[in-house]
């Protein structure tokens, strides 16, 4: 319900390219916070891939760890 769009910015049309899994949490999280929300938040529920992003960077700002040392 947040808004956040689909897929995270940037994001090539294969996943799992070594470019884009390569990409800081941090740096995905400035891009998703640069974009247009796709909603209103709270007007509707759309699933999102760019949101777990959103929650990863959230852990990293409030452990003082990356992502992936917590």
């Amino acid at each position: 319900t947040s808004g956040i769009q689909e897929i995270p910015p940037l994001r090539p049309s294969f996943f799992f390219s070594q470019e884009f899994l390569g990409r800081k949490i941090e740096d995905v999280a400035v891009d998703i916070a640069q974009a247009p929300l796709q909603f209103e938040p709270g007007s509707r529920a759309q699933y999102s891939n760019a949101a777990p992003y959103v929650l990863a960077r959230i852990v990293e700002l409030r452990s003082g760890k990356s992502f992936h040392e917590h």
